[in-house]
């Protein structure tokens, strides 16, 4: 079983050690609260496991408490399913691609949009960076230039580029404020951010977005003034609800270099959100059971087995969503 060190930390976005508590359990019953900063609304686990246990935790553990990870890199489902959502982000993106683009995404898991936006445009440079090794050969599977490393370890031609992809990695990190800042050393003046996170005031439901890899949940505002103390220039930030990505926020900035208005946004009223918690997890007490048994059938059929599993039930789900898409289109 996985174990972690406690660690607290100051609210992220505005620096301040004045949270509160909107939920104390999580969809694999390690016991983290969720909790949301009284002064700004920004929501993140407090306390949560330290950068090491996180490390130990990608390493050895991610993939056997999300089998469906492994599902995308191992079955036709997965691959199917990305092509998709690689499909509907290179049409919503398509306004701000020119036809010879210098992009690098963060965390490119299975490679699929990179593949794409290479085979919509021939001339552009599409590269990777990625703390999976097995998202890494993925990728490299696809001849994918994607290198194993986080985005401040970039160095010489990974910087420079016109557009850089962030597609639901914010979340997953511990420092999202100053992963941005990186990001932004890896563009050009002027260059491109596609920021996708999930939408915690979304229609989500259950504890799939309660969980070990979800540091931090952003909502709209806080969202936008993290873009914006990063030196971004927000162009569009807009509330998704589609078939393939329900309850996620979008963003494309545009890199300015200069920090804007620092106004924070006003924090959400606690016991209203308290209340949207209580009303978004009535059955958590089921999840975590299902999610018990979950971990005890990946401990005894191993990832690959289970990612097939997964392909025969939860993912039936997802099968159907992608055949609706294809009879409208």
């Amino acid at each position: 079983m996985f174990s972690w060190h406690r660690e607290y930390v100051r609210c992220n976005l505005c620096g301040e050690d004045d949270a509160a508590i909107l939920f104390d359990q999580d969809q694999h019953a390690f016991g983290l609260h969720t909790v949301l900063c009284r002064c700004c609304g920004l929501i993140y686990l407090n306390p949560r496991p330290s950068a090491a246990d996180y490390g130990d935790f990608y390493r050895h553990w991610y993939h056997r408490l999300y089998p469906a990870r492994m599902a995308f890199h191992a079955g036709r489902l997965g691959a199917e399913i990305a092509a998709a959502v690689a499909r509907r982000r290179a049409q919503a993106y398509a306004p701000f691609l020119g036809k010879r683009v210098r992009l690098l995404e963060v965390g490119p898991g299975e490679g699929a949009f990179l593949t794409l936006v290479q085979t919509i445009s021939p001339n552009s440079l599409v590269r990777g960076v990625d703390l999976s090794p097995a998202e890494v050969e993925t990728c490299r599977a696809k001849n994918i230039d994607v290198i194993c490393g986080s985005v401040n370890e970039l160095r010489g031609e990974y910087l420079g580029n016109t557009h850089v992809a962030l597609f639901h990695v914010l979340e997953h990190t511990l420092d999202p404020a100053d992963v941005l800042r990186r990001v932004a050393s890896c563009l050009q003046p002027g260059g491109h951010l596609f920021v996708e996170v999930p939408n915690i005031l979304g229609s989500w439901q259950g504890l799939g977005m309660i969980h070990i890899a979800h540091p931090y949940q952003f909502a709209p505002d806080t969202l936008g003034v993290m873009l914006t103390q990063a030196g971004f220039e927000i162009l569009r930030l807009g509330a998704l609800e589609e078939p393939l990505l329900p309850s996620s926020l979008r963003a494309v900035a545009r890199y300015t270099g200069s920090a804007g208005e620092q106004r924070l946004p006003p924090p959400p009223d606690l016991e209203a959100m308290r209340l949207f918690f209580s009303r978004r997890l009535d059955h958590w007490r089921r999840e975590v059971l299902a999610a018990r048994a979950k971990r005890w059938a990946v401990q005894a059929l191993g990832p690959r087995c289970s990612a097939a599993l997964w392909e025969r039930t939860t993912g039936r789900a997802w099968r159907d969503v992608l055949l609706s898409l294809k009879s409208i289109s």
